[in-house]
């Protein structure tokens, strides 16, 4: 292949990450960042901030919401398969609420920690493993356009500012892979290198 065209492939490439890494609610990937204590604590608070404003705007089911969910869904769900009223309750913005609030306060508590100091590496690279299997948990992502469609979320926290929503099945996809970047930005630039004993003080 001509290198003309290989280095034009990288271009694209790099531009498509880089747009990738501004748009998300999840913004913490930068090269090098995770080399120091330090600049994973910047990171963790990055994220952080995010996640605090997300969780501002998710509100706590009611009772009457609680019951109906209950009913629809979960009570459903003994008989041991999905019937027709559990899958239109799983496209309900209390399905959504009940499954996002608790998995944002879960993030929120992991990113608080993570950003303090006087963390044992071995509990913070732990921390860090925790969140990867939060952030690749894509039912949650799916959720969270549905929450934004219905006016909970706003959009631009979810996205850039002017982003398209006329595909959501597009933009869950991309929620989705946005995490599973960042995911794996976890796994590879700090868990594994704490376990093979070259992670940064």
């Amino acid at each position: 292949m001509p290198k003309k065209i290989i280095c034009f492939i990288i271009v694209i490439v790099v531009l498509m990450i880089s747009d990738e890494a501004k748009a998300w609610i999840i913004q913490g990937y930068k090269p090098g960042l995770s080399e120091t204590r330090l600049g994973r604590q910047q990171e963790a608070q990055e994220q952080l901030a995010s996640f605090n404003k997300l969780n501002a705007q998710l509100p706590t089911l009611s009772p009457d919401e609680k019951r109906w969910l209950k009913t629809e869904y979960y009570d459903e769900m003994k008989s041991g398969h999905f019937t027709k009223r559990a899958l239109n309750a799983m496209n309900s913005k209390e399905y959504c609420l009940d499954k996002a609030k608790p998995h944002v306060g879960k993030i929120i508590m992991i990113l608080t920690e993570l950003k303090t100091a006087g963390l044992s590496q071995k509990r913070e690279v732990f921390l860090w493993a925790n969140l990867a299997s939060l952030y690749l948990d894509f039912e949650f992502w799916g959720n969270l356009p549905i929450l934004a469609v219905d006016g909970i979320v706003d959009k631009d926290l979810l996205t850039e500012s002017g982003f398209n929503w006329d595909d959501p099945v597009s933009l869950m996809r991309q929620l989705e892979m946005n995490a599973d970047f960042v995911g794996r930005h976890i796994l590879n630039d700090i868990v594994l290198p704490y376990l093979s004993g070259n992670l940064g003080k």
